[in-house]
């Protein structure tokens, strides 16, 4: 046996001994120790969220729509008669009163016409009166008598529908309102029928929305509605369903309903007005004393609805060293548990879970990023309260 052989055998027990020690646990260096118990903190790391708790609410049944406001009354002051604008008296953003002048228009050539009838009308009068006691006497024939009547009554006709085409007309306001709407400018040619202005009546404003016919079982005239528009953030204005469609577009499917507003200036003064994009919520039946979440709550997965729910206080591993704790670490845990919710009536913010019971508390604000294993901590409560 060569010498290194020799050497090999004596070696060998020694280095078993070394590998054996080294990979017992706990023999490690001090290093070693210390890297473990790091470990099992970092692997403990409470998300901060936030929590509201599920509540008793009264909630509805809703049905709704978008669309932009309209004034319930408008109407147009046209033309009656063609000829140039004389005259206008009022601009776009003016008040006006039922029976207010806002115009006139003038059609010279009419005004010819008229006169030159009338001078037809007055000498075929005189005529009449001038053989009329011929005719009484004998002295003239019956037929040509009648023949100068029939010419002064076709004299008149021809004078009175003259008349009616109108050699001026003084545009009037039929409503009283705000001028929205002015189409015409002093010395314009104009024609019969032609729009010159429109009338608002600014306080009384109306939603219409297209609804689908499956909901017809749910609409009735009266139901109370709510209107919100984006210039306000959402504020809600008071309002009524006033007509619905007797007939359904072939080409929707869906029927017109209108919502009258009976709220049109907001809590700060906010005015509605037409024109204003809004959306509308028909409220079509009331649940009362539901539990209800904050819409917030919600994570929608593949048609699914989801909420964190706050379950039990969670144990905190113990760590050495002195002092208060502070920050996240001073704070509760809690664990969290995922749950499917099915949604029933709601409101604008909130909607009925059956599945949570009034007083349990969901996530509001973090719950993208949990799962049934995650760890919370909540900052701070409703009242601004350190938990």
């Amino acid at each position: 046996m060569s010498p290194t052989g020799s050497c090999f055998r004596r070696l060998f027990p020694l280095l078993l001994l070394l590998v054996t020690a080294c990979d017992r646990p706990g023999e490690g260096t001090e290093g070693e120790e210390g890297s473990g118990e790091e470990d099992e903190e970092e692997s403990f790391t409470p998300i901060p969220v936030e929590a509201a708790t599920v509540e008793s609410a009264d909630l509805y049944r809703v049905v709704t729509g978008s669309t932009t406001l309209n004034s319930a009354r408008q109407v147009d002051a046209v033309a009656e008669v063609a000829g140039s604008v004389r005259e206008v008296r009022v601009e776009a953003g003016d008040s006006v009163e039922e029976g207010q002048v806002l115009a006139r228009v003038v059609n010279d050539d009419v005004r010819i016409s008229i006169e030159e009838a009338r001078q037809i009308v007055d000498r075929n009068e005189r005529e009449v009166e001038r053989l009329r006691p011929l005719f009484d006497q004998g002295f003239l024939a019956a037929q040509t008598f009648q023949t100068t009547q029939d010419q002064l009554q076709t004299a008149r006709t021809s004078l009175r529908r003259l008349r009616s085409q109108g050699a001026s007309q003084t545009v009037r306001a039929a409503i009283s309102g705000v001028v929205t709407r002015r189409d015409v400018e002093a010395g314009a040619v104009v024609m019969p029928n032609q729009v010159l202005f429109s009338i608002t009546v600014l306080d009384a404003l109306e939603a219409r929305i297209a609804v689908p016919e499956r909901e017809l079982g749910q609409l009735r005239v009266g139901q109370p509605a709510q209107v919100m528009v984006e210039a306000y953030e959402g504020q809600a204005f008071s309002g009524a369903v006033t007509r619905i469609d007797p007939v359904v577009d072939p080409q929707t499917g869906t029927v017109e309903v209108r919502v009258g507003l009976s709220e049109i200036v907001g809590e700060n003064g906010e005015r509605l007005r037409p024109g204003m994009f809004s959306g509308v919520r028909i409220i079509t039946d009331t649940r009362a004393g539901v539990p209800a979440v904050p819409k917030r709550a919600l994570i929608r997965e593949a048609g699914t609805h989801y909420v964190f729910l706050i379950g039990a206080a969670a144990e905190r591993p113990e760590t050495e060293g002195s002092g208060e704790p502070t920050g996240l670490d001073a704070l509760s845990p809690f664990t969290v548990e995922r749950v499917e919710v099915n949604l029933g009536y709601e409101d604008q913010d909130r909607v009925e879970v059956g599945e949570l019971a009034i007083g349990d508390r969901v996530v509001v604000v973090g719950q993208n990023g949990l799962d049934t294993d995650s760890i919370v901590v909540i900052p701070r409560d409703q009242d601004g309260q350190d938990e």
